[in-house]
This record gives structure tokens, C-alpha cells and sequence, in this order.
């Protein structure tokens, strides 16, 4: 700036008007020195007394020069303006009293000026009084008439602006620094008046320059969908005067969609606000950021996997729909706050003693928890992981992240497989068994008729009558006893293939028993056992196969009979349930071990008891069970409480037989 006239800062209307006043002050004075110069009495002294009490009281520096340009009189504002002395200065040429003046070309002009009759304008000039001070000066130049002896003279009027100008330069610096972090912001600030056109911009994002899209409209950039949003939160800003702020898709001159965060501000003229300034940062990234994170979340949210977070207290802070689908909890709502509520099989010492510990010493820990079901209090069979997650900037553990996958069906798979594998070892076991006995059933009978065949043959000429009417007769028992038993074995097979054949009629329950009970007399009466049987007294009709079921009364007679101590008792009762006839046979023997019961009517089961010497291939029940479903009827065994065993069979009444 030195060097060069600035007149546009300064209020030159004012200081014009002070000069007219200083000149109609001076010209009054002079048209009193007239008076008094033509008065009788002139004091020329008093004259000058009374100008230079007046110019001492000005505000303004005041220096007068005569047609030389030497100074006849400065006041004491210019003093101390200058820093000269009234002595060192009357007399002398202004121009070498001012050690320095950058523009002393102007300055003699404007002097040359006023002595040829021009009237300048005031000027600003920087100038080096006594001791180099720098100063800036406006001078003001005019004419004016010595009212002693009516010489031209020139007046001076200086006011010091280095204040202003020092004021001006800061607040010019300021505007400039403020302009180029405005200009140089990564955000883009603008002006825009209620109606939303634009009246300033610092920058744009298209290849389009500000000037272009200064006198535009918002609206034309902001995507239609968010023009509601935008209108209000201005209009509240405009109306309020508090600060406003909206996010909004914006369009530019390319074509080009982004995201913006904008912080509305008021711009106050007195009491009206006359604009507002809109300071939008592009969020683009952050936004698409976030979309694809929420993506990230909904995927994990709609994953059927358990995924949850937890402090490092072990406060869980998420669950996701997977997850509260697993352990039986609703889609939305509060979900148990510790970690170990949602562990069925692991206590919170195991959780706080191992797996989180471990989880925060190796960064993971992977096995698996058994978890709670919170609707049906069920198991739920988990694997996966449990990873520590860090801070991002601080590297520090911050939270746990568990990751599980529902292997229940897996596990209970694998629970079947194991019980299959059981049951086929034991079904192996039973075979083995059942070769054994069955070899041996077999073997016996057969061995005793092929006995007996051999002595009758050997001794037919020598033996007598009586004798050989001895080995037929065992011939006979053992062919029998091994024709039932190749029998059962041939109805067992029909049976489960569902190819029995039955006869079904209607007969009295009653009525078999006492024919398998005589068929069985002398049985009982070889082991010392009797039979306490009392016919009931109600219609015991049963729709049935008669031969069947008397197999079936057989089977579970004999059976008694083996499991029966001599002098024992069996007890026959036949009692009506509702729409069923329930027969029940009970014995005194050892009773059949409670984890047998469940299976004493599977084919080639034999119970312990019977294992021990009784006899027997374990056909007999899995038979007996068949025949009584085929009859629509249920059979079971249980332990007498009074000692022995208790085998019962429910069969449908059925109606009375009409007679032909």
C-alpha cells in the first residue's frame, strides 16, 4: 500500500465539511481583522492571538505556509503529530522538515496545485516525520487571505489516520485470511436467501465454476425427495434465528449424486436476518459407509447363527434375530443382560474362570456351549467361536464377539447314531444269544429223539414191548417240543411281515383259560405251584382268534411257571374296564429288573431272571405281544410290590354271540 493514494477509506465528507467550518471560522476572523484593521485603534498582535487561540483548539493539525512554502505557524496538534517544536519548524520549508515522504511528487503538486487556484482533493500519504516515525496523514489544501496584511497563505489541514489504517490493514488481513479458508474450505459454504438462491459460493464439486452457480436456486440441486426436509429447516432458521442443520442427496451440473451434511446459520442485519450461510460437508463415503455396514448388520441380523456382543463384564449389549430365534427370545424387546443367563450347561465360574480368559489372552476361544432355550428350557447344542475385539486406535480389548451355529439336530443325529450303534451291538449280542439258546433248544429234542431211535433200534429183538412203547413215547415228547418250537419261529415271521392268519369269533375269555389251564395242570402240579383262578361274573365276550389268544395265556402261564418258586401261587384275575376286559397273571418269583421292563416283549429278549437256568429262546412275549395288537389290545409287565411280576393284556368287549 506505500505509496499509493487511498482515499477510499476515510469518511472525506466529514472532514470536507470541517474544513468549510474552519473556513468560515478563519473568514469571520478576517472580516474582524478588516474592522479592526480600519478601526482607530489596530493591534496586529491581537489579531494573530486571537487566530492562533483559535487554531490551537482544533483537533486537526494545522500548518500554514506562506507563497515559499515555509511554515509561518503550526498548532500544537500538528506538534505533536510531527514531533518538532514551534521553533524548529517557523521559517522553514515543509518539505525538508518531513524526513521522508514516498509520494513527495504528489505532495508538491498538490501544493503547485492550490497556488495556481486548484482546489484538490484531499489525499492520504505516508509520511516519516522527526525521528523516522511513519505516519499515515490525510492533508486537506487550501487557500486562505492573511487577515493582518492580506498575503496569500496556504493551510494545511492534517489528521493522523495511522490508527485507522492500522485498523483497516488488520481487518483487511483478516478479510483475506477468512476468504482463503473460506475459499480453500473442504466444505462448501454458501449464501442463500429465503427463497434459496444462491448468493455466494465458495467452491463446487462439478467442472462448473462458482460465478455459474451464483443466482441459481438450491432447489435445482437438491433431489426432489428432500425438498420438504430442506424448505423447513430453513424457513425455522429464517424464522427463529437459531441454528438449523439437514442431510440431503444433492445433484450437481455433472450429474453427479452425493451426500451432504449442512449446518444452517443466520446472517444478521441489525434486527433481520437478510440470509443464511449453509456450510455442507460431502458425507458421500460415510454414508455409503454406513449403508454398506447396515447391509453388514442385516445380513448378521438375519443370519441363523447366534451372534452377540458383551462388555468385558460380560454384559451382553446385542443379540441378532438368529440369535434370539435360538434361544427361544422374541424378534424385538430387552434382551438378558449376563452372559451366563443364556448357558444351560456351563456355569458362570467356567465362564469367567476359562473361556474369557482365554478369549482375552489368545484374541479367540472355540468349543462348544450348550445354551438355554428360554421359551421351552431345552437344550440348545452350540459350536463356534468367542473373539476378543479391540479398540481401533487404543489396540486395548473392548468387547467380546460370539459367533455360534445351532448343532443340535447334528448333536441329537449323533445321539441316534450312538443309540442305533447300541442298539446294534446289542441286537448282535441278542443274536449271538439267540444262536446260542436256539442251538441248544434245538439240539436237545433232537438229540433225544435220535437217542431214542438208536437204542429202539439196537435193541428191538431184546427189549422188551413195554420198553421200546418207552422210547416212542420220548421220541414223540421231544418232536413235539421241537415242532413248537419251529412253529413259534414261523408265526413270528408271519407275524411281522403281517401274514397271520386269524379266526375271529366270539367267545368267552373265561372259556380259554379254563382249557389252557387244564392243559396245563400237569405242569403246575410237577413244579408244586397252584393256580388261583375264580371265573368272573360278568359276560367276558371277546371278539378272537381262540387259538391265538390261548397262545397267548400259554405263553404267559409257562413263563410264570418258570419264574414261580415251588409251592408258590399263580393268580389269575379278569376284570372289566370300562369298554375292555383286562386279565392280569400274577407270580411270586424274583420279579423282572426295572431297566428290563421296557423291553421284555422284544423278540430274543430273555429276561436276566431266565438267563439263569430257566429255558426258553425269548420268542414267546415278542409272539404273545403281536397277537394282542393284531386284537386291538395293549399288553405290559410291572413288578408286583408284594414280590414276583405281574403280566397284563387289555382286549375290546365285544357283544354277546347270537345264537344260530
Amino acid at each position: 500500500m506505500t505509496g499509493e493514494t487511498m482515499s477510499k477509506k476515510v469518511n472525506y465528507k466529514e472532514m470536507r465539511n470541517r474544513i468549510l467550518d474552519l473556513e468560515n471560522e478563519l473568514q469571520n476572523l478576517w472580516q474582524e481583522g478588516d474592522k479592526i484593521k480600519s478601526s482607530p485603534v489596530f493591534n496586529a498582535e491581537k489579531i494573530r492571538n486571537i487566530e492562533e487561540s483559535l487554531l490551537d483548539n482544533i483537533n486537526d493539525g494545522i500548518t500554514i505556509l506562506d507563497e515559499q512554502g515555509k511554515v509561518v505557524y503550526t498548532n500544537e496538534t500538528a506538534i505533536a503529530q510531527h514531533g518538532y517544536e514551534k521553533k524548529e519548524v517557523i521559517g522553514k520549508p515543509l518539505l525538508q522538515l518531513i524526513e521522508k515522504v514516498e509520494n513527495v511528487p504528489n505532495i508538491k503538486k498538490a501544493i503547485e496545485d492550490v497556488f495556481n487556484g486548484e482546489l484538490p482533493q484531499p489525499a492520504e500519504y505516508i509520511i516519516y516525520f522527526k525521528n523516522g516515525v511513519k505516519s499515515w496523514v490525510n492533508i486537506n489544501l487550501s487557500l486562505s487571505k492573511n487577515p493582518i496584511d492580506g498575503s496569500v497563505r496556504l493551510i494545511a489541514v492534517h489528521r493522523d489516520i495511522s490508527h485507522n489504517k492500522k485498523m483497516l490493514l488488520t481487518l483487511k488481513n483478516s478479510e483475506e485470511r477468512l476468504y482463503s479458508l473460506i475459499k480453500n474450505s473442504p466444505d462448501i459454504i454458501s449464501n442463500i436467501d429465503r427463497h434459496g438462491n444462491i448468493l455466494f459460493i465458495n467452491r463446487t464439486t462439478s467442472s462448473s465454476s462458482p460465478d455459474e452457480i451464483i443466482g441459481t436456486n438450491i432447489y435445482d440441486y437438491v433431489l426432489p425427495e428432500f425438498h420438504a426436509k430442506v424448505k423447513n429447516e430453513i424457513k425455522h432458521v429464517f424464522e427463529t434465528g437459531l441454528e438449523g442443520n439437514y442431510e440431503a442427496k444433492v445433484r450437481d451440473l455433472d450429474k453427479v449424486i452425493r451426500w451432504y451434511a449442512t449446518r444452517i446459520a443466520p446472517i444478521k442485519q441489525g434486527e433481520n436476518i437478510r440470509a443464511v450461510t449453509l456450510d455442507s460437508r460431502d458425507i458421500t463415503e460415510q454414508k455409503e459407509a454406513e449403508e454398506e455396514q447396515q447391509k453388514l448388520l442385516t445380513l448378521i441380523d438375519n443370519t441363523d447363527s447366534f451372534v452377540g456382543l458383551s462388555d468385558l463384564d460380560g454384559n451382553m449389549t446385542y443379540l441378532n434375530k438368529g440369535g434370539r430365534a435360538m434361544v427361544g427370545l422374541p424378534e424385538e424387546g430387552e434382551i438378558p443382560k449376563k452372559i451366563e443367563d443364556y448357558s444351560h450347561s456351563y456355569k458362570a465360574t467356567i465362564l469367567f474362570d476359562k473361556i474369557l480368559p482365554q478369549a482375552i489372552k489368545l484374541g479367540s476361544w472355540t468349543g462348544e456351549i450348550c445354551l438355554k432355550d428360554f421359551k421351552t428350557g431345552e437344550r440348545v447344542y452350540t459350536h463356534g467361536k468367542i473373539l476378543r475385539l479391540n479398540h481401533p486406535d487404543t489396540s486395548k480389548p473392548m468387547c467380546f464377539a460370539a459367533s455360534l451355529r445351532n448343532i443340535t439336530d447334528h448333536k441329537k443325529a449323533e445321539k441316534k447314531l450312538r443309540s442305533a450303534t447300541k442298539k446294534a451291538e446289542e441286537a448282535n449280542q441278542i443274536r449271538t444269544e439267540f444262536l446260542a439258546n436256539i442251538s441248544h433248544e434245538l439240539k436237545t429234542p433232537m438229540i433225544g429223539i435220535l437217542g431214542f431211535a438208536k437204542l429202539g433200534i439196537e435193541r428191538f429183538n431184546d427189549v422188551k414191548r413195554e420198553k421200546l412203547e418207552t422210547y416212542f413215547s420220548s421220541i414223540h415228547f421231544s418232536g413235539n417240543k421241537l415242532l413248537g418250537l419251529l412253529n413259534n419261529l414261523l408265526d413270528l415271521s408271519k407275524l411281522e411281515v403281517g401274514k397271520m392268519k386269524y379266526d375271529f369269533q366270539v367267545e368267552k375269555l373265561s372259556m380259554v383259560f379254563t382249557i389252557i389251564l387244564n392243559e396245563l395242570f400237569l405242569l403246575f402240579h410237577k413244579n408244586g405251584i397252584s393256580v388261583e383262578y375264580i371265573k368272573p361274573e360278568f359276560a367276558d365276550y371277546i371278539k378272537m382268534d381262540v387259538d391265538k389268544i390261548g397262545q397267548v395265556i400259554r405263553n404267559l402261564l409257562t413263563n410264570a411257571v418258570k419264574f414261580s418258586t415251588s409251592q408258590s401261587t399263580i393268580k389269575i384275575k379278569i376284570e372289566k374296564k370300562e369298554k375292555n376286559i383286562e386279565c392280569s397273571i400274577i407270580d411270586s418269583g424274583n420279579g423282572i429288573p426295572q431297566k428290563e421292563l421296557n423291553r421284555i416283549f422284544d423278540k430274543f429278549i430273555q429276561s436276566s431272571q431266565t438267563k439263569t437256568g430257566a429255558g426258553g429262546v425269548g420268542l414267546g412275549l415278542a409272539i404273545s405281544k403281536e397277537i394282542i395288537m393284531d386284537h386291538n389290545g395293549k399288553i405290559w409287565a410291572k413288578n408286583n410290590p408284594d414280590g414276583g411280576s405281574i403280566f397284563s393284556f387289555q382286549l375290546p368287549l365285544a357283544a354277546k354271540r347270537k345264537k344260530p
